[in-house]
């Protein structure tokens, strides 16, 4: 009778234990912003707004803002183009697919050839008004955790867009740092990452 008591205090510490933990790893999905998409697929070459892009489902991060690769566009009837994307990680976010209304069926074709060329030669050049951070220049980087957020000056080592992960390092120029563009002279970093 002693042994199943102390197995039943056992299975119910376990149990605990797994709801704590659940319930710790539920706090730490993040839900991916369709404004996050639309900025990804802008950077792939793809210019849409929020509005054009539909999301089949609420696809969950384990980290605010991550950075998103478009994978592939296929057509789907005339206007609507399926847009697959994945995080760098899969343990950041598994691949999803959105679909992208465009108002007529040109402007779908154009914009799946657009994104072919732009893959195939590589990254694509930003132009002026999409570089929001400049090498040399100093920004602005807020690093964010859990309770915390703190602000420092930072230099860019490169250009920059919306999105876009970029070096950056102290002004005493002692350490680098990877933070994520986010917008005019803003960069973003996770505390402890």
């Amino acid at each position: 009778m002693i042994g199943k008591a102390n197995f039943s205090g056992v299975t119910l510490a376990f149990l605990l234990a797994g709801v704590s933990l659940a319930s710790a790893s539920a706090k730490e999905r993040v839900p991916i912003q369709r404004e996050q998409i639309a900025d990804a697929l802008r950077f792939a070459g793809v210019p849409v707004s929020a509005e054009q892009v539909e999301e089949l489902s609420v696809v969950f991060a384990t980290k605010a803002a991550p950075a998103l690769k478009v994978v592939s566009l296929a057509p789907l009837d005339g206007k609507l183009v399926k847009a697959r994307l994945h995080c760098e990680s899969s343990r950041i976010c598994l691949p999803f697919y959105v679909v992208i209304h465009w108002p007529e069926a040109s402007a779908s074709d154009r914009a799946i050839a657009d994104w072919r060329h732009a893959s195939a030669s590589g990254l694509r050049q930003l132009s002026k008004e999409e570089t929001l951070v400049h090498s040399g220049k100093v920004a602005t980087m807020i690093f964010e955790g859990q309770n915390v957020q703190m602000k420092l000056p930072v230099i860019c080592l490169q250009n920059g867009g919306r999105g876009q992960q970029v070096r950056v390092t102290s002004t005493d120029r002692k350490r680098i740092f990877v933070a994520r563009v986010d917008q005019q002279g803003i960069v973003r970093a996770e505390w402890g990452h």
